[in-house]
């Protein structure tokens, strides 16, 4: 019996250390009968979130001052990994040719709609950087720049950033030169990368797992089994825990944990299935989907 008490006594404590966050809300946005309720992004500055379809169709914001939605664009891939400037006025967005595997890369003026190319036809760019008014892009292992905007804000210029090469193979970025990371080597191949915000860590997902490390691959942190990681601040990631039936997702749930792999904390139910979660530059909100299009932005609290 004392060994049994001291089983529970430990699963206890481990279950309260797990629990490092309080859900103070989660509200399901009213967007109407739009289109665009998939892959929400918040804005840097927080004011807002960007929506597209669930293949990236079209791009639309909502403010959460106003609780007004704005259909930016119907242009098709727009929503795939848009950046947004520090004041929320400029976007780079995208168009995709499949035929011939290119990439438009434009600028999207928020308060007037004007669409502005400045990148024609360019082979995969999976990833954007915008800081400051400047726009950085990988293409075939090459470092591309452009000032596309005068607006300076008093953030650092991020000087590290991750893109993914035409091998699904990683290529880090610092001080405008480019290091190879492929930590597993033979076929291994990278997704949903990216750095912290203090420059320091990478987190990635390979053949299903999620992953955190130094920049040079040091220091390999396994996750499990996740999707779409994101950062909250340097020490925590927020992901999505999925299952599919070779077709469909069949559950799905958001989930917090330490960027050193302990803590995971479950922050949905199974009753609906809650993917591609964003989460706020304070790290105090995640926005995330349904399977059927709602969008739901969840506060949370650090205990």
């Amino acid at each position: 019996m004392k060994k049994l008490l001291l089983c529970f006594a430990a699963a206890t404590a481990l279950m309260a250390n797990a629990q490092q966050f309080r859900v103070v809300s989660n509200q399901q946005l009213d967007l109407g009968q739009q289109s665009e309720t998939f892959h929400p992004t918040f804005t840097p500055d927080g004011n807002s979130i960007l929506l597209t379809s669930e293949n990236y169709n079209g791009l639309g914001i909502y403010n959460f001052a106003t609780k007004k939605y704005t259909k930016l664009t119907d242009m098709a891939t727009a929503g795939w990994e848009p950046a947004v400037s520090e004041d929320g006025k400029t976007i780079i967005t995208r168009s995709s040719d499949f035929h011939n595997s290119t990439v438009t890369l434009y600028t999207l003026d928020v308060a007037t709609k004007a669409l502005k190319p400045f990148a024609i036809n360019i082979n995969h760019v999976n990833a954007v950087s915008f800081s400051n008014g400047k726009v950085s892009y990988s293409v075939k292992g090459v470092l591309q720049t452009k000032q596309v905007s005068n607006s300076i804000s008093n953030a650092l210029s991020r000087d590290v950033f991750v893109a993914t090469n035409e091998d699904l193979k990683l290529e880090i970025y610092r001080n405008g030169k480019a290091t190879l990371f492929d930590p597993f080597g033979g076929d291994a191949q990278y997704v949903w990368a990216s750095v912290s915000p203090n420059g320091q860590k990478i987190l990635f997902v390979s053949h299903g797992i999620a992953y955190v490390c130094n920049l040079d691959g040091s220091n390999m942190v396994n996750l499990g089994n996740l999707s779409a990681p994101k950062w909250r601040g340097n020490t925590h990631v927020v992901a999505m825990t999925d299952e599919d039936d070779g077709y469909f997702y069949t559950e799905s749930n958001i989930v917090i944990m330490k960027a050193d792999g302990t803590g995971m904390q479950q922050l949905t139910n199974s009753n609906e299935i809650s993917m591609f979660p964003s989460v706020s530059p304070d790290g105090s909100q995640i926005a995330y989907h349904t399977g059927d299009g709602k969008i739901y932005v969840m506060t949370i609290k650090e205990k």
